[in-house]
């Protein structure tokens, strides 16, 4: 005795079939079960146009007996039976396909309705949508092209469609499946049909025309780019300017401009430039083919220097070179008068030169000094240009008869060298060792009674001359005392003869002493320094000659001293100035 499916526990609905009430009943064994397990057939979309397309497989249950099979608007298949739309059987465990021919249109549905013991299910079959948009497409570009000239492109596949797709052009040409019937009018296109793209180049040069080609709402773009201008001219150059005047401008060789053809930019620096007939600018400009071209340059303010003045083209440069001419350092001959019976130790200038015939020229000198233009003197090198004034100087010999020299080299090395001589007088003056002024000693005397005191001495040392011999000799003396005639003066040489310069017994009143003693003075030492009221000033005779030395023509070397002597206690005096003064001979 079978039970029934439908039960509190395992509940299995059924469909109703031949009136049968299934809940509560008992099945009795000898009753089979033909109503199989509800069944679901999947649907298939995107299926192509046209063809006959098959369900999964599935596999029926659910009942004891062999149970019947049909289909309405399609086929179905019994495990691997063929095909087929007559009813029939099927039994438990066998597997069941259902087929349909697709629709011949995009995207239609068409259903097979498929019935199992009394159990039916449905299979749709939808076809695809129709596909007008293509797989992305480019065109490679032109680059370079000649101007107005048509170029084709590569030819590019259609892809991806599956109907007919719309095609359209702007801006140049499209064939398809041909590379000599090119349209522009819009049409249609199918997949895997070859297509290519034409347009005519610019007529201005670097300049892109673009063919757009849209297929199915997809765009490639064409790109057809002219070639650029050729402004890169031929070499060309300037020839250097050698031994230029320096810091003027300099006119290079004009050239002509070739292999262009078109309008090139032109710079330059370090200089002007002017084309054909114009003006010399430095501003950026343009040059066509066939024009000519010339450029300025400021020579240098120095001497033997380069500069560059560089002019390009079209990225092409040409460098102009002027180079200065070396320096001058060559005055014309100069020279400066000698000097003689110029006084010992002192700072001797010369005439001033004025020299010239040169540009510049270092300046040096041994042996003394030189100013330019009046400047202050130096003996150290520096550089004298043409037109300067010059001055030399130099410190006369310390000896009586000496010649000094020095020598000046206006040039460097293998430049002009100029000598100049100076020679001193027979004049030497000697000063005392002693520093002035210096107080006298009182006398002794009394009244009129002559008592000299203390001699005030003042030394001297006579240099070694070299030679020389004593032809005269003078003493400059200045004392500062009331009633000069109280005073004693003598003079001692190197070998102690002495000789009496000043000395007197009379009683008058005249003050002081300031003359220089010579020998060959007109003025007598009586009476300028005896008599009263007179003046003892100037050149006058000594008391004794100075031939009382003994040293006359004689090497005059070695210690002098001259002594005052005071003879009364009542008046007080200094001594101011003393100097001896020798005439020296050969």
């Amino acid at each position: 005795m079978k039970l029934l499916r439908s039960s509190m526990v395992g509940l299995t609905v059924k469909t109703l079939f031949a009136g049968f009430l299934m809940l509560g009943l008992v099945a009795c064994p000898e009753n089979p079960d033909l109503i199989p397990e509800s069944f679901v057939v999947p649907p298939v979309t995107g299926a192509a146009l046209g063809v006959d397309i098959s369900s999964a497989a599935f596999t029926i249950t659910g009942i004891t007996a062999p149970v019947p099979i049909s289909v309405i608007g399609g086929k179905y298949q019994i495990n691997s039976a063929a095909f087929t739309s007559t009813s029939g059987t099927v039994s438990a465990g066998q597997t069941v396909k259902v087929s349909i021919f697709s629709s011949n249109g995009f995207g239609t549905t068409k259903n097979a309705s498929i019935t199992v013991g009394g159990i039916t299910a449905q299979f749709s079959v939808t076809t695809l949508a129709a596909d007008t948009t293509p797989d992305a497409f480019s065109f490679a570009a032109v680059t370079g092209s000649a101007l107005s000239t048509v170029s084709v492109s590569a030819p590019i596949t259609v892809a991806g469609v599956n109907t007919d797709a719309p095609i359209q052009v702007t801006g140049g040409e499209y064939s398809i499946d041909s590379t000599t019937d090119f349209v522009s009018i819009p049409g249609t296109v199918k997949n895997a049909q070859v297509v290519r793209v034409r347009a005519s180049s610019s007529n201005a040069f670097n300049t892109p025309v673009n063919v757009v080609l849209t297929i199915g709402g997809v765009t490639g773009v064409f790109t057809i780019t002219t070639r650029p201008a050729d402004i890169t001219p031929d070499a060309f150059s300037f020839a250097p300017v050698p031994d230029a005047t320096p810091n003027i401008f300099i006119f290079s060789n004009p050239v002509t401009i070739t292999g262009i053809d078109s309008s090139a930019k032109v710079t330059i620096s370090g200089g002007l430039y002017k084309i054909d007939g114009g003006s010399f600018t430095d501003s950026d400009g343009t040059i066509t083919n066939g024009q000519t071209i010339q450029v300025k340059g400021l020579s240098s303010s120095s001497f033997s220097t380069a500069t560059s003045t560089t002019l390009t083209i079209g990225g092409v440069s040409a460098t102009f070179t002027v180079t200065t001419r070396a320096i001058d350092t060559t005055p014309n001959g100069f020279s400066f008068p000698n000097l003689t019976n110029v006084p010992i130790k002192t700072e001797t200038k010369s005439a001033s030169v004025v020299l010239d015939g040169f540009d510049s020229a270092p300046i040096s000198i041994v042996g003394g000094s030189y100013s330019i233009n009046n400047g202050a003197f130096t003996n150290q090198s520096e550089t004298i240009q043409n037109g300067d004034t010059l001055t030399l100087s130099i410190l006369s010999a310390s000896i009586p008869l000496t010649n000094k020299d020095l020598l000046l080299t206006v040039g460097g090395v293998g430049g002009v060298q100029v000598g100049w001589n100076v020679k001193t007088n027979n004049f030497l003056p000697v000063l005392p060792n002693e520093t002035l002024p210096l107080a006298i000693p009182d006398g002794l005397g009394i009244n009129t009674t002559r008592n000299f005191g203390d001699p005030r001495i003042i030394t001297f040392t006579v240099p070694d001359t070299l030679g020389l011999k004593l032809e005269k000799i003078k003493v400059r003396v200045k004392i500062n005392h009331t009633f000069r005639t109280d005073l004693q003066i003598l003079i001692f040489a190197p070998n102690n003869f002495s000789n009496q310069l000043f000395d007197t017994t009379a009683t008058n009143s005249a003050d002081n002493v300031d003359v220089t003693f010579d020998g060959d003075s007109p003025s007598l030492f009586v009476p300028g320094c005896i008599n009263a009221g007179s003046l003892c000033t100037g050149p006058i005779q000594p008391l004794g000659a100075f031939t009382n030395l003994n040293i006359l023509n004689q090497d005059p070397k070695g210690q002098w001293r001259i002594e005052v002597r005071d003879a009364f206690a009542q008046d007080t005096g200094t001594v101011e100035v003393m100097e001896l003064q020798m005439i020296m001979k050969f």
